[in-house]
């Protein structure tokens, strides 16, 4: 039988995952272990107020992920869908170099992090993600290049920033990709490009199934001709 502790405790959980309270303080905490802010009370009381004072979901644009194997061709065909959509573009990689280059405090940790090869936290990539995605117009589709690389950062964008309209899959096999790489690095290179990959298969392939199974997820066969691939591409976007 349930008693009145039980029930109280329950309910406070309810109302904390409702309004999602616990991914907020995750988020800060993250931050808080990141950036060691001097004053981290401070930091903590301005960040909450940019994030209460921040865009309803509404008043963010439309995102599609674009995701597939390295050679698969998203860059490609992202900027076919740029030039002939004036869509706009994002990528993680292009984030986190801007941040570096902009030499800001939080940019300076970044290139701290890249140069000694430790592991970016979702959170930093999301919030420059984030940031960037609510200074383009809300008119506009924004196209996140090779995002995300496991359902934690899926579900972490989602929670944060917008639910992607639709997730454009570019299925090609391993050996076709490496064939494209092999145009553009050297064997060694090649390798270590697909080894890293297929490191993260099962990640990756997780969120293919995520989305499948919200019927959000289009498969496009990029082990085709060049302009066969674009013709399947830009039907999802007229």
């Amino acid at each position: 039988m349930t008693t009145e502790a039980e029930r109280k405790k329950r309910s406070a959980n309810e109302y904390l995952a409702i309004n999602k309270v616990h991914t907020l303080f995750e988020q800060l905490t993250a931050e808080l272990v990141l950036y060691k802010p001097n004053k981290p009370l401070d930091y903590m009381q301005l960040r909450i107020r940019e994030i209460v004072s921040g865009k309803t979901e509404t008043d963010v644009p439309s995102v599609v992920f674009v995701v597939g194997p390295p050679g698969s061709g998203k860059g490609v065909h992202c900027a076919k869908l740029v030039e002939a959509y004036g869509l706009a573009h994002l990528s993680p990689e292009d984030v986190l170099v801007n941040e570096v280059r902009s030499q800001s405090e939080e940019g300076i940790v970044i290139d701290e992090m890249l140069r000694t090869g430790q592991s970016m936290p979702a959170t930093v990539i999301i919030n420059l993600l984030n940031r960037e995605i609510r200074k383009v117009n809300t008119n506009t589709i924004i196209l996140v290049d090779n995002f995300p690389n496991d359902l934690s950062e899926a579900i972490q964008f989602e929670q944060q920033v917008v639910e992607p309209r639709f997730v454009l899959y570019l299925a090609c096999p391993d050996s076709v990709c490496e064939e494209r790489l092999a145009q553009r690095h050297d064997a060694d290179g090649v390798s270590m490009v697909m080894n890293d990959y297929n490191a993260h298969h099962h990640e990756r392939q997780a969120v293919v199934a995520y989305y499948k199974a919200l019927q959000k997820l289009h498969t496009v066969n990029a082990d085709q001709d060049l302009d066969k691939v674009w013709r399947d591409v830009e039907q999802l976007f007229k």
